[in-house]
């Protein structure tokens, strides 16, 4: 879907290794990880995709884009 909903990027990092957390907020926190920043994103965006399929089948009212508080 290509709905313009703001994402959270996170890294975390342990030793030498960092981590990306890709979060969409308003959409009840989904959240993904990847190892890169492209990774995160693009996992999120099938994650998002998956989800408002599955809440359009189900009749479910999904969240408008929004700013960040």
């Amino acid at each position: 879907m290509a709905l313009p909903y703001p994402i959270l990027l996170t890294p975390v990092t342990e030793g030498d290794h960092t981590q990306w957390y890709a979060e969409i907020p308003v959409l009840g926190g989904m959240m993904v990880d990847g190892a890169t920043v492209e990774e995160a994103i693009a996992e999120l965006e099938y994650v998002k995709g998956e989800f408002m399929a599955w809440m359009l089948e189900d009749g479910d009212v999904i969240a408008e884009p929004a700013e960040f508080p």
